[in-house]
C-alpha cells in the first residue's frame, strides 16, 4: 500500500531576521486536519517548527526547529529509498521568502531566490539561504522517487512592493518576506540559471510532476494576518483551512483541488487584494498527495444574489447570449458537451454581461447555488463568438453533424468565414483558414484531414479547432493598445557558450531570417537532435507596463503556455522567453513528423490585468488523437491592489508564425 511522508515546516522565531507570528499556527492547522480527520499517523509526519519562546503549541508529533541542516535533512530523506513508486509526499512551508543578488567570482551577477531557515544568519555574520537551484535538486530527487509529489508554499517568492499594513477587512497584517540588501557572493558559477520571478514558479518548471500551491505571485508578497478571534495565519493558509471545513471527513482522501480552488481564490482575495494565489497543473490532482491526473479546471464562478459572477469574458469566447454549464468538482474530466452524461451533471446558466476577464451570468431556470468546487465551461457560444465555418462543395452529411454543435455557425461558401471546409479529390475533408491549405502543391502546408469513411469525427475535429485557434483569434480582439507588442525569434546556438547574464540581453541573440512567405523560415528536422535551437523575443513598445503570456499553437492542433505565468514587461522593455524558463536552455523547434513543412504560430497576449486565465487556452489533444479515437483508439494528447476606482484594463497581442521545412523544401 502508498505511504504518506509529510514534512511540516513552520518558522515563527528567526535569527538575524523579523520574525512571524502565523507560520507554526499553519502547519498546527494542517498537521489537525491530516491526524484527526485524514487519518494519517503521527509517525508519517516531519515536523520542523520554530515557534516563539512564550508560545505553547499542542504537538502529539516529535519536533526539531527548523534549521538549514535539518530541512535539507527532510528533504534528502524523502528523496531516498525510504520513499517507495506510489508513495505520497506532501511538504508545506510557512515562512520568510527572500530575494537576493548574487555575485559570482567573475563579476557575473543576477537575481535569485530562496527560503530563509530559522538560523538565517550565524554569528551575526554568515547568512544561511535555502536558495531556489538548491530546492530544485532536491524536489527532483523526490518526483524521481515518486510522482506524488505536492508542495505548499505560504511565504512570498519575490521582491515586490509592499501594499499596505491592513487587510480587506481591516486587520493588521506582516508580509512574509525579508529584504536581503548586501549581495550573496558565490564561490562556484551556476550552470544553468532560471529566468524566472518567484521560487515557487521555478520550482512548477523544472520539476514538472510536483504539484505547487503558492501564495502569491512571483512579484507579490504573501501575507499573514489575525482572524476575528486573534489567531494568526497565512492568508492561504487559512483559506484552505477554512475549505477543507465544510468536506465531510471520508471525503478528504479523494478531495480534488478543483473542488476548493475558486473559493480559496475569492477568499485570499477578499483579505488581500493584491495578493494572487496560483496553482500549477490542473484541478483534477488530489489534494493530500497523488499522482498528475488530467482533468478539466473550468472557469470560476460564484453566486451574488440572483446572477452570478464569472472569472472569464468576452475575451476567451464567452460573450453576451453565451451558455454555461455549472459543474461540481466530479467527475475530473467533464463529459463530452451535449451528451446525455453531460445533461445531467450541468446547470445551466446564461450570460447577460461580459467584460474582457468577467462576467454576469443568470440561471435559465431557478437560482441555485454552485456546488462545491463549481467550474463551469462553455457549451452555448454567444453569436458573436461562433466559429463561422463554410462547407465546399455544400455537403449535407457534413452540414447536418456541424449543425449540432453549439460552438459552430455555418455559412454560405461565398460568405467570410474563420475556417473552411473543403472535399479533396480524395473524399477527404481539409480544414483551411488564413495559414493552412489543401496540402496538394509541394511545400503547401496542411494541418488535418478528415477521410470520408471517418465522417463521425467532423464535429469533434471542428470543436477541436475552435479551441486550437482561440489564441489566434484572442488575438484579434486584443487591440486596445494596437501594435504595442512585437515578437521575434532568435538564434540560440551558441547559448552553451554565454554568461548568465547575456541571457536577458535582447541584443545579444540575432534574429533568424525572415522568409518571404512566412514571417519566418527554417531548415529542421522532426527530432530534438536535428532541432533549430531558438529563443523568443516579446518587446513591449507601448507606455504601459504589461503582464505578457507567450502561447505556442503547434502545427498538431496542441496549444502550450512558453510562459507558466505572465511575464512582467517594462513599458518599452523586453524580455527573452528561454525553454522550461530557464536562462541559456534553447526551445528546439522542430518540424512535425511525416510533413514536408508544418507551420506554427507563436501568439502573445499583454495586459494591464493581473489575475488572467490564459493558462487555460492550453490543449494536449492532438487532431491526429481525435483521428485515432474516431477508429476506437483512444485520444491521445501531444508529444492587484483594490482601488476606488480601478484603472481600465488594457488589452494587447502579437502574433508570428513560422515555416519549418526539409533542407529540399
Amino acid at each position: 500500500m502508498p505511504q504518506d511522508h509529510v514534512l511540516l515546516i513552520g518558522i515563527d522565531a528567526y535569527d538575524g531576521v523579523p520574525s512571524l507570528g502565523g507560520c507554526v499556527n499553519d502547519i498546527d492547522a494542517i498537521q489537525r486536519i491530516l491526524v484527526d480527520r485524514v487519518g494519517i499517523h503521527p509517525s508519517r509526519i516531519t515536523r520542523l517548527a520554530s515557534p516563539h519562546l512564550d508560545e505553547e503549541h499542542e504537538i502529539d508529533v516529535a519536533e526539531q526547529p527548523a534549521t538549514l541542516a535539518n530541512i535539507r535533512a527532510a528533504l534528502a530523506r524523502l528523496g531516498s529509498e525510504e520513499v517507495a513508486p506510489g508513495d505520497r509526499v506532501l511538504i508545506h512551508y510557512s515562512g520568510h521568502g527572500t530575494q537576493a543578488k548574487l555575485v559570482e567570482q567573475s563579476g557575473t551577477s543576477y537575481v535569485r531566490e530562496a527560503l530563509i531557515p530559522q538560523d538565517a544568519v550565524v554569528e551575526l555574520v554568515v547568512r544561511q539561504f535555502l536558495f531556489d537551484w538548491e530546492l530544485n535538486g532536491l524536489l527532483a530527487a523526490i518526483a524521481a522517487r515518486t510522482s506524488a509529489v505536492s508542495f505548499v508554499l505560504d511565504s512570498c517568492c519575490s521582491a515586490g512592493a509592499t501594499r499596505g499594513r491592513l487587510t480587506a477587512a481591516g486587520r493588521a497584517s506582516r508580509a512574509r518576506y525579508v529584504r536581503t540588501r548586501e549581495p550573496v557572493i558565490l564561490t562556484e558559477p551556476l550552470s544553468a540559471p532560471s529566468q524566472r520571478r518567484g521560487l515557487a514558479s521555478t520550482i512548477a518548471g523544472t520539476v514538472a510532476t510536483c504539484q505547487v500551491v503558492a501564495a502569491c505571485l512571483g512579484d507579490e508578497r504573501a501575507r499573514e494576518s489575525d482572524d476575528e478571534h486573534a489567531i494568526r495565519h497565512g492568508e492561504l493558509t487559512r483559506a484552505f483551512v477554512d475549505q477543507l471545513a465544510s468536506i465531510p471527513d471520508e471525503a478528504l482522501a479523494e478531495l480534488r483541488w478543483g473542488r476548493i480552488w475558486p473559493q480559496i481564490l475569492a477568499a485570499v482575495h477578499a483579505a488581500n487584494p493584491a495578493q494572487h494565489p496560483w496553482i500549477s497543473g490542473g484541478s483534477a490532482r488530489r489534494v493530500f498527495g497523488g499522482p498528475p491526473e488530467d482533468g478539466d479546471m473550468g472557469y470560476g464562478v460564484t453566486r451574488d444574489g440572483d446572477e452570478y459572477r464569472l472569472t472569464v469574458g468576452s475575451l476567451l469566447g464567452v460573450t453576451k447570449g453565451a451558455e454555461l454549464g455549472v459543474y461540481g468538482s466530479e467527475p475530473a474530466r467533464l463529459p463530452p458537451v451535449g451528451s446525455p452524461a453531460d445533461e445531467t451533471l450541468r446547470r445551466l446558466i446564461r450570460v447577460i454581461d461580459a467584460g474582457p476577464s468577467s462576467a454576469r451570468a443568470v440561471a435559465l431556470e431557478a437560482p441555485f447555488d454552485p456546488p462545491p468546487g463549481a467550474r463551469v465551461r462553455l457549451v452555448t457560444a454567444g453569436e458573436a463568438a461562433r466559429l463561422r465555418v463554410s462547407i465546399s462543395p455544400p455537403d449535407e452529411a457534413v452540414a447536418r453533424r456541424l449543425r449540432a454543435s453549439t460552438l459552430v455557425e455555418l455559412v454560405g461558401e461565398s460568405e467570410t468565414s474563420d475556417l473552411e471546409l473543403v472535399q479533396r479529390s480524395d473524399g477527404a475533408w481539409a480544414l483551411l483558414d488564413d495559414v493552412f491549405d489543401l496540402g496538394d502543391a509541394p511545400g503547401e502546408p496542411w494541418l488535418v484531414r478528415v477521410p470520408a469513411d471517418r465522417l463521425m469525427a467532423i464535429r469533434r475535429i471542428v470543436e477541436h479547432y475552435y479551441r486550437y485557434s482561440q489564441p489566434i483569434r484572442l488575438a484579434k480582439l486584443c487591440q486596445d493598445l494596437p501594435h504595442a507588442l512585437r515578437i521575434s525569434l532568435h538564434d540560440a546556438r551558441d547559448a552553451a557558450n554565454a554568461a548568465p547574464a547575456e541571457g536577458q540581453e535582447p541584443d545579444r541573440w540575432p534574429e533568424l531570417p525572415r522568409g518571404e512567405d512566412a514571417p519566418y523560415v527554417l531548415t529542421t528536422g522532426e527530432s530534438a537532435a536535428t532541432a533549430t535551437k531558438a529563443c523568443f523575443i516579446v518587446r513591449n513598445g507601448s507606455t504601459s507596463d504589461l503582464h505578457v503570456s507567450l502561447l505556442y499553437c503547434n502545427n498538431s492542433g496542441t496549444v502550450s503556455m512558453i510562459s507558466h505565468e505572465p511575464k512582467p514587461i517594462l513599458a518599452g522593455g523586453a524580455h527573452v522567453f528561454w525553454s522550461r524558463e530557464t536562462l541559456m536552455n534553447p526551445f528546439p523547434v522542430t518540424r512535425l513528423r511525416g510533413r514536408a513543412t508544418s507551420v506554427d504560430r507563436i501568439v502573445a497576449i499583454g495586459t494591464t490585468h493581473r489575475n488572467t486565465q490564459l493558462p487555460l487556452l492550453e490543449q494536449t489533444v492532438t487532431f491526429a488523437g481525435i483521428l485515432q479515437a474516431s477508429r476506437g483508439t483512444g485520444v491521445r494528447g501531444g508529444s492587484a491592489e483594490r482601488r476606488s476606482a480601478p484603472a481600465p484594463e488594457l488589452w494587447t497581442s502579437d502574433v508570428t508564425a513560422v515555416r519549418l521545412v526539409t533542407p529540399d523544401s
